[in-house]
């Protein structure tokens, strides 16, 4: 595995205590996983990967916390953020806490992968619009099989 060129470079903890605490992803190819036991695992990424994080937490009295993260891995000279579950680099493409604005990153990710386009492979610049958008309570332009084509053509170009 040494000749690589993508080792592993994020491991993500996922936990699932129904009613409690929920860590697991909208989407993203883990390049593998090891389950520790019946609620929890860890799934690891390769640089490059683009995956979507959600975090919920509630009590007694309902949600107390809700996030929504897009994540891309980078190399070792990219940025940390601190998040909890998340072991390594990543670069945030998108971040929102509250419920409803997750709830409506759902409705577009659905909306993507209606066009059979996988969310994983949509122009990273497309999530910070998003966020962008959400976070001001617009609603986010369609990302469509044209743009798609487009960022495909220039990534096969700029490689």
């Amino acid at each position: 595995m040494a000749d690589d060129p993508h080792p592993i470079s994020v491991q993500v903890r996922l936990i699932w205590i129904e009613k409690r605490i929920q860590y697991w992803l909208r989407f993203g190819d883990p390049s593998s996983e090891t389950i520790t036991d019946r609620r929890r695992k860890t799934v690891q990424f390769k640089q490059g990967d683009i995956f979507a994080l959600v975090r919920w937490k509630s009590n007694d009295y309902g949600t107390v916390f809700s996030a929504l993260d897009i994540l891309q891995c980078v190399s070792e000279d990219g940025e940390a953020l601190d998040i909890r579950c998340v072991k390594g680099n990543v670069r945030s493409l998108l971040h929102l806490t509250a419920w409803h604005r997750v709830k409506r990153v759902f409705e577009h990710i659905d909306a993507i992968e209606a066009l059979g386009i996988a969310a994983k492979d949509v122009c990273p610049d497309h999530w910070s619009h998003v966020q962008s958008r959400i976070s001001s309570g617009d609603s986010p332009r369609d990302y469509t099989t044209v743009r798609h084509k487009v960022w495909t053509e220039r990534r096969e170009y700029e490689a």
